[in-house]
């Protein structure tokens, strides 16, 4: 599970970093993660990483560079390391300060399918494949039993999407739920 934090600052940066102010606005955006995992029932240990956007006064573009008491030296580089260039003697503005919170999350267990069910009730329509009619199978998805095999032509319809399966396509629902369907090969 990853959440991410931001607000903005717009600090100017001449010599220093204003260490108090950052520590403060920083642990204000891990608080709120810290709650909002909490609330959601999530429990385990946090990981936060802290990064910084900056960019010379005047400019209309950020670096996100990880915070660090290096973060002014780490923009020059970054900065000269993308355009070519850096201007250490000039001002810089810290426009954006960024908490990532990630917290591992436990494996959900894959949903087993019920394997080799008795085969499904069909309705038959005529469908345009090609340059025809033919007559293919309706499906609903949700009464394919998992692991059988069925031919197309035919559709699988479900609450959320429509499958068309071509002449001579093969499909069936694996062990987790997914439809997978084999497309026919065509004739030269």
């Amino acid at each position: 599970m990853i959440k991410d934090y931001s607000r903005t600052v717009v600090l100017r940066i001449a010599r220093a970093l204003p260490d108090a102010q950052l520590r403060e606005r920083f642990e204000s955006l891990e608080s709120l993660a810290r709650r909002e995992f909490q609330a959601e029932g999530w429990g385990g240990k946090i990981v936060v990483e802290r990064s910084a956007d900056l960019r010379y006064r005047g400019q209309g573009f950020e670096i996100n560079v990880p915070f660090s008491s290096a973060l002014v030296a780490e923009f020059h580089r970054r900065h000269h390391s993308r355009y070519g260039y850096s201007h250490p003697e000039r001002e810089i503005e810290l426009v954006t300060l960024r908490v990532r919170a990630r917290m591992k999350s436990p494996r959900i267990p894959s949903r087993i399918f019920r394997q080799g069910a008795a085969e499904p009730d069909v309705e038959k329509r005529q469908v345009w494949f090609g340059k025809k009619f033919v007559p293919a199978a309706i499906y609903d998805r949700d009464a394919l039993p998992g692991g059988a095999r069925f031919r197309g032509p035919a559709i699988v319809t479900e609450y959320s999407a429509t499958s068309v399966v071509p002449p001579g396509g093969v499909f069936f629902i694996d062990g987790v739920g997914n439809l997978t369907i084999e497309a026919g090969k065509k004739k030269a």
